[in-house]
């Protein structure tokens, strides 16, 4: 990409050295990078400091996406979290080198606002709502884009707008026992959770319905109470009217294919079903892609005949936001277990996690502690500040002025950041910066950062 001049001052300046990778012939600094050279990375914003020692003020600040990452994004509503989302998406899917004819990664966004299908259209000089974008793009020096091969996916009993969406459902046979019990909220050992069991038993995987159905006069219920059999089937009958699980569901393989951005549409599912989606895709793409790679090493190692999977990626990106309603740090969601064991997988495996949240003190410490490079917005509560500040994969006790004024703390240097910009930690470097997020260059749909 070619640089373009945007800052030529900030309120934010710092005595530290510059520990974290920069060229300084082509103006950029790299987070996330681990292997001493560029690889594939993505434009993500500009550095918003002045330093006083060594000043990489308004050079372009790029990520790393060829190795996997957990990727946490903080902030409070309005700060720019999802704005942020859209950007690493579009770094995927449009670095700046590769085509986007010839990218090879999967993306997977699990979007709880509908508004994430807008990836695959590019800003229009026709709408008054995008002139605002253009001239800021044009100010960066970037051009408007669309994202190729974008997939909207929506529930089956979803009536959304959003055009050319894909009807989805999941199959019975695609949960798992430990899916039913966490979707019906029951503990496995309570009466009826052993009533849940044994109809799972007897009948096999079938839809909420036809469970609820096969309750009465099954031989297997007739070990247990009346008011539990009649317990079960009402939950059993609430999930069924959700319409998610059905006799067909979700081919796997789809969300894998090369170059493939999948946005699961889910604002209109209440977080218990969202939490059972996304579960079960992370579930079923963790196994699958961890057998692909299983499968790559013993044919490369022994010769063996392997798998056709070139039709499969190497590297899944899952995009989610509001990671304390669907990742818990107190108690579990059907989504808990299989987020927590994607990205312990992750590595092996080729899987990245990219999450938001506006209370990253509420999401499960077991993701938390995966999480190898931070964007941090605004925070106000101190036990959120705290949890941003005790994730950050770097040094955080960094010397800055803010207006002239000196900051005591990292924690008031991120009360004092605007909409939009963010700072910046990662485990490859020395320390935090201070950053920009750049403009969209794809069409969005939320509001811009101001």
């Amino acid at each position: 990409m070619r640089y373009t001049k945007v800052f030529t001052q900030s309120r934010f300046q710092t005595r530290a050295q510059n520990n974290f990778k920069v060229d300084n012939k082509e103006k950029g600094v790299f987070l996330g990078n681990r292997s001493g050279d560029q690889q594939r990375s993505a434009l993500v914003g500009k550095v918003l400091e002045q330093g006083k020692i060594a000043n990489v003020l308004d050079f372009s600040l790029f990520c790393d996406v060829s190795f996997p990452h957990v990727i946490g994004i903080f902030g409070s509503r309005g700060s720019g979290k999802s704005f942020d989302l859209g950007v690493l998406i579009e770094g995927i899917f449009l670095s700046d080198t590769l085509t986007p004819s010839s990218v090879t990664d999967a993306a997977i966004v699990f979007d709880v606002q509908d508004q994430f299908w807008t990836l695959g259209y590019s800003p229009q000089s026709s709408l008054d709502v995008d002139q605002e974008q253009l001239r800021d793009l044009k100010r960066w020096g970037l051009e408007p884009c669309a994202i190729p091969n974008v997939r909207v996916l929506v529930p089956d009993a979803s009536d959304t707008s959003v055009p050319h969406a894909i009807p989805f459902s999941l199959s019975a046979d695609q949960l798992s026992v430990s899916d039913w019990l966490a979707i019906l909220e029951l503990e496995r050992f309570s009466a009826m959770g052993q009533a849940l069991l044994a109809l799972l038993e007897e009948g096999g995987a079938l839809p909420p319905g036809q469970l609820a159905d096969s309750c009465a006069g099954s031989p297997a219920m007739s070990r247990f109470q009346q008011a539990t059999v009649d317990g079960l089937s009402w939950r059993l009958r609430g999930l069924e009217a959700s319409g998610v699980i059905k006799n067909t569901g979700l081919l796997i393989d789809e969300l894998l294919r090369p170059g493939t951005l999948s946005v699961v549409l889910m604002r209109n599912l209440d977080d218990a079903v969202r939490g059972l989606i996304v579960g079960v895709i992370s579930r079923l793409v963790s196994d699958r892609m961890g057998r692909v790679q299983q499968s790559r090493k013993v044919a490369m190692r022994t010769g063996a005949a392997a798998e056709d999977t070139s039709n499969l990626t190497g590297r899944l990106w899952m995009v989610l936001d509001e990671a304390h309603v669907l990742v818990p740090n107190d108690g579990a969601t059907a989504a808990t277990a299989p987020l927590i064991d994607y990205v312990k997988r992750g590595r092996d495996a080729g899987l990245s996690l990219v999450f938001a949240t506006q209370q990253p003190s509420a999401v499960n410490t077991k993701l938390m502690s995966q999480v190898d490079l931070t964007f941090t917005h605004m925070l106000g509560f101190d036990a959120d500040l705290n949890a941003a500040v005790a994730r950050m994969p770097t040094r955080s006790t960094v010397d800055y002025d803010v207006d002239n004024e000196k900051a005591n703390s990292i924690s008031d240097v991120i009360r004092s950041l605007g909409p939009g910009e963010a700072i910046m930690a990662d485990s490859s470097s020395g320390r935090v910066l201070v950053a920009r997020i750049r403009p969209r260059v794809t069409a969005h749909g939320g509001a811009t950062p101001k």
